[in-house]
């Protein structure tokens, strides 16, 4: 996952040194974005691009999988973590409802998973405080849950903590 976000935010950084930060430029500097990450194929579960391929909380899309990505904070639940975002979910006919990124690391972490996996959920683990908050990015597709839209974790590959 790390890889993928770094490129994608590779060329952010470059449209902001391009058009600043300030609102003046704002239009061009967001057509500059959409413009060159379309370009930047990425497959998926599907063929689509840089642009498509990112997505907050606020845009879902419930047919594929895509990568989503917010802040929040980690909180520990008994061999899993779930991380909040800042950003609630856009859900169809409902209101704005809570957005969580769900990690069962008792079903996905064994003896045998890489040090990378380890080290992942030690990591998860420091990060359980409640006034930590954390720029997070996660690979799946969002159900509707107990007490919000959830992204479940496939594999611990498929999260990003930065």
């Amino acid at each position: 996952m790390q890889p993928l976000v770094e490129v994608r935010n590779a060329v952010l950084a470059e449209g902001y040194e391009l058009f600043g930060r300030d609102h003046l430029h704002e239009g061009k500097r967001n057509e500059w974005f959409k413009k060159n990450l379309e370009q930047m194929p990425l497959t998926l579960d599907d063929d689509t691009n840089y642009d498509d391929a990112f997505r907050t909380p606020r845009y879902i899309n419930w047919n594929n999988d895509r990568i989503y990505h917010g802040k929040g904070v980690v909180i520990g639940l008994d061999g899993c973590y779930k991380i909040t975002s800042e950003i609630a979910a856009k859900v169809p006919n409902l209101a704005k409802i809570q957005f969580f990124v769900k990690i069962n690391t008792s079903a996905l972490l064994n003896q045998n998973s890489p040090r990378s996996h380890h080290a992942l959920c030690q990591r998860l683990n420091d990060l359980c405080q409640p006034d930590k908050t954390i720029k997070w990015y996660a690979y799946g597709r969002p159900a509707i849950g107990g007490r919000g839209c959830d992204v479940i974790v496939d594999s611990l590959d498929y999260i990003y903590i930065k």
